[in-house]
């Protein structure tokens, strides 16, 4: 009867110094020290406003808050945007557009492709670009966009004439 009361005792006393180093190890409710005379906790941080864009085929791009999900804006074009994609660094929204097809005897169906250009904070045009038939998609890489057509292939020549990178085109 004795060793079992030593071996409770000494289960108990494991127990308490594993629960005890558990405790030790677990995050604690502190207030954050103060700067400036305010409390951490009270300090704001100013963020930047984050927008998505979308590419309406009516005609439009839509600039649209990430907080609100609100329309922040509206880019109108003369066709139907394919593709919208913004580069890296967030300044350049670039956009495919297929232009309005003209109906009458004396216009052509070879209607080339537009690469579009915007600044995204202001929505002002900053290039545009002659393309293919069919622009699908830009491509931001390091040194410049990049386009591809509708058939498979990249547009030739233009892509020395879009930019050199989104800084070069912002100052233009």
């Amino acid at each position: 009867m004795r060793k079992t009361a030593i071996v409770w005792l000494s289960l108990l006393a494991m127990l308490a110094f594993v629960l005890g180093g558990c405790a030790a190890n677990s995050p604690q409710d502190k207030t954050e020290p103060e700067k400036n005379g305010q409390p951490a906790a009270l300090e704001q941080t100013q963020e930047t406003n984050k927008f998505y864009f979308t590419a309406n085929e009516g005609g439009s791009i839509s600039k649209i808050d990430a907080r609100t999900n609100k329309v922040a804006g509206t880019i109108k074009v003369d066709g139907a945007v394919h593709n919208v994609q913004v580069s890296p660094d967030g300044a350049i929204l670039g956009a495919t557009l297929v232009p309005a097809m003209q109906h009458g005897h004396d216009q052509s169906m070879d209607m080339k492709g537009m690469a579009l250009f915007y600044d995204t904070e202001t929505n002002e045009l900053i290039k545009k670009v002659e393309v293919g038939h069919h622009p699908a998609h830009i491509v931001f890489t390091e040194n410049s966009p990049d386009f591809g057509d509708g058939e498979g292939g990249s547009s030739s020549g233009s892509r020395a004439s879009v930019c050199s990178s989104s800084r070069a085109v912002r100052a233009r």
